[in-house]
């Protein structure tokens, strides 16, 4: 039988909108703008490294040149590449316990 007793506090519908809208904000703002620019860094040292590799290729004189041209282009992709993905890792980090701190 249900006793007569109420509950020690009442059900709030909102009450969680506060925490919610905080991780909406995260999943949709915070993430996303931490990997947008991330991406925007990339992209703008990419087309550093074609604007290097084209003065290279216009200075070659033979295979030799375009051969190491393409090997330092090759190398400086590799080194973006990590060097990117430590980036993004650390600033998702950052994004991530902000969200725990808040």
């Amino acid at each position: 039988m249900p006793s007569g007793k109420k509950t020690e506090t009442e059900f709030d519908p909102m009450g969680i909108a506060p925490a919610m809208m905080h991780c909406w904000r995260v999943a949709m703002f915070d993430m996303p703008m931490a990997y947008a620019l991330e991406v925007n860094a990339c992209m703008n040292r990419w087309i550093e490294h074609q604007q290097e590799f084209m003065r290279n290729l216009a200075q070659s004189r033979d295979l030799d040149d375009v051969a190491s041209a393409q090997k330092k282009l090759v190398e400086e992709a590799i080194e973006d590449a990590e060097a990117n993905t430590v980036a993004f890792q650390r600033d998702m980090r950052a994004t991530l316990e902000s969200t725990r701190l808040n």
